[in-house]
């Protein structure tokens, strides 16, 4: 009968993974307090913001410098005055203007009469 007891699963026993817990949430506890202890104990002292601040002022040393050799600003040249030229009026050119032929039909399709033979080869290809 010991053996029965032994091997039931109603029988409750410590395992190893319950004590792992155990000693993980102790030592994470452990951690956090000697973390805020650390914080309050080991503080920098706080400081006093009534005080007032320290006033200085800059003072030159030596001989002044060379004028020549401080850097200046470039100043932009101003631009060139510009001048106003005449306008040239041009002729009127003399070529009429050719008007749309006639031979396109009545539906508005384009005259292909002076298309190019490779236009005229890929289309029929297109067409057919």
């Amino acid at each position: 009968m010991d053996s029965a007891v032994t091997h039931s699963l109603l029988v409750a026993r410590p395992t190893k993974l319950s004590r792992f817990v155990a000693f993980s949430v102790g030592g994470h506890v452990a951690v956090l307090v000697a973390a805020v202890l650390y914080a309050r104990f080991a503080s920098p002292p706080k400081l006093d913001l009534d005080t007032k601040p320290i006033n200085a002022s800059l003072v030159r040393l030596g001989k002044p410098r060379d004028p020549k050799l401080l850097p200046r600003k470039e100043q932009a040249q101003p631009p060139p005055k510009e001048v106003a030229a005449k306008p040239v009026p041009t002729p009127p050119s003399q070529e009429p203007v050719p008007a749309p032929s006639s031979s396109s039909g009545s539906l508005g399709f384009a005259d292909l009469s002076n298309a190019p033979k490779s236009f005229l080869r890929r289309s029929s290809a297109v067409g057919s």
